[in-house]
C-alpha cells in the first residue's frame, strides 16, 4: 500500500479561502485605520487653529472685539474650512465670544452643520432646529468689558 504525502485539492482550496478571508479582513482594518488617522490629523489641526483664533481674540482690546470679530469668518488652512466667530455684547460689561469651526474631510464629509462652508445658516443646514450653526469644535469664552 502506497502512503500519500501532501494535501488534497480540497484541503488546498479551503486553506487558500481561509487565508484570503483573513487577508481581506486585515486589509479592511488597515484602510479604516488610515481613514481614522486622517480624521484625527485634520481634527487636531482644526482644533489648534480654533484655539489660535480664540487666543488672538482674547489678546485684543475688549473695546474692539465686537467690531473686529463679530459674525466674521476666517479660513482654515488645512483642511479646507472656516472658523466662524460670534460676539454677544448684550451685557455691557461681559462679552461672550463663540468660535466654531467647520471643515470638509478629504472624502467630502463636512464636519459641523455649515455644509457649504459659507458661515451663514441655510434652511437645510440646521439639523437640530436650534436656529444656529453647530459644530463639535466650539470654544466659548467670556471677556470682562470695562
Amino acid at each position: 500500500m502506497k502512503k500519500n504525502h501532501g494535501f488534497t485539492l480540497a484541503e488546498l482550496l479551503i486553506a487558500t479561502t481561509v487565508l484570503l478571508l483573513a487577508s481581506v479582513g486585515i486589509l479592511f482594518t488597515y484602510v479604516q485605520c488610515l481613514d481614522l488617522n486622517s480624521i484625527n490629523h485634520d481634527s487636531s489641526s482644526v482644533m489648534q487653529q480654533t484655539r489660535n483664533m480664540m487666543e488672538e481674540i482674547l489678546a485684543s482690546s475688549s473695546a474692539t472685539v465686537h467690531d473686529t470679530y463679530n459674525e466674521k469668518t476666517f479660513p482654515i488652512e488645512r483642511p479646507t474650512g472656516i472658523i466662524l466667530v460670534k460676539v454677544n455684547d448684550q451685557d455691557p460689561q461681559l462679552l461672550i465670544v463663540t468660535v466654531k469651526s467647520f471643515w470638509k474631510q478629504a472624502k467630502g464629509r463636512v464636519i459641523g452643520e455649515d455644509l457649504n462652508l459659507n458661515g451663514s445658516l441655510e434652511e437645510n443646514e440646521d439639523t437640530n432646529k436650534n436656529g444656529e450653526l453647530d459644530s463639535p469644535y466650539t470654544l466659548v469664552s467670556y471677556i470682562y468689558h470695562r
